[in-house]
C-alpha cells in the first residue's frame, strides 16, 4: 500500500483549514440574529373580546342606576407592549401585554315613583345624555412564533401563531393569528403594521421598536 507523502498530507491539512474556517465564518454570520432582543409599543384596532361589551352582569349594573350604555360613538382604546427575541435568521419568539378599555356614553333615565322593593322606578322613554364613562381595562397575554421571510432586506415580510389569555374572557385561551406582518426601520429603531387577529388587537395593529 502506498503511503501519502508529506505534501500530500500537507495539502489536505490545508483544505481541512480552509473548511473549517469557512464554517466557522458562516457560523458566526449567524450568531448576531440568534443574540438580538426587541422591545415593540403599538397600538391598533380593539381587539374581537371587547365586541362582548356590556355583558348582561354589567348591563344590569347600569340598570340599577336608571342608566345604560350608548356604543354608537364609543372609543376603544388599545396599548401593547412586547417583547421578541431572535432565535434564528428566520424565527423570532414573542411574548405580547396588551390593555383596552370601552369609552361610551352613557344614557340617564328620569324616575316616576318607587317599586315594591323600595326602588326607584325608572322612565325608559325618558332618557338623556349623562357624559362619558370608561369600562374596566382588560389585560391580555399572549404568546407568539413569527416566521420571517425576508430576513435582513429593507422590509421584513412575517407571519406569526400563537395563543393568548385575556381578563375579558376570564382566562379562556383565544387564538393569535398574524396572516401578514411588515417592518422597516434602522438598525436599532423600526416600524411595524400588521393585520392580525389577536387577543391584543384585531384587524389592524402596529407601532415602534427598538432592537438590542
Amino acid at each position: 500500500m502506498k503511503v501519502p507523502g508529506n505534501s500530500s498530507i500537507k495539502a489536505r491539512l490545508f483544505i481541512g483549514a480552509i473548511l473549517i474556517a469557512i464554517s466557522s465564518c458562516a457560523f458566526a454570520q449567524e450568531l448576531p440574529w440568534l443574540r438580538t432582543y426587541s422591545i415593540e409599543i403599538g397600538t391598533g384596532y380593539r381587539p374581537l373580546h371587547m365586541a362582548l361589551y356590556p355583558t348582561s352582569a354589567e348591563e344590569e349594573a347600569y340598570a340599577e342606576l336608571g342608566q345604560s350604555v350608548y356604543l354608537g360613538d364609543a372609543r376603544y382604546p388599545v396599548l401593547s407592549l412586547s417583547g421578541a427575541m431572535r432565535a434564528s435568521r428566520r424565527s423570532e419568539y414573542v411574548i405580547a401585554a396588551g390593555v383596552s378599555w370601552c369609552h361610551h356614553q352613557l344614557t340617564q333615565y328620569s324616575t316616576f315613583g318607587i317599586d315594591p322593593d323600595g326602588k326607584p322606578r325608572y322612565d325608559l322613554n325618558d332618557g338623556k345624555p349623562a357624559g362619558w364613562a370608561n369600562s374596566k381595562p382588560f389585560a391580555t397575554l399572549t404568546f407568539r412564533y413569527r416566521q420571517i421571510w425576508t430576513p435582513g432586506s429593507a422590509v421584513e415580510l412575517y407571519t406569526g401563531v400563537g395563543m393568548g389569555l385575556s381578563s375579558r374572557t376570564s382566562f379562556i385561551p383565544l387564538p393569535d393569528i398574524t396572516p401578514i406582518g411588515a417592518r422597516c426601520g434602522w438598525e436599532h429603531l423600526y416600524f411595524y403594521l400588521e393585520c392580525t387577529f389577536s387577543p391584543v388587537a384585531s384587524f389592524g395593529h402596529g407601532g415602534l421598536g427598538w432592537r438590542f
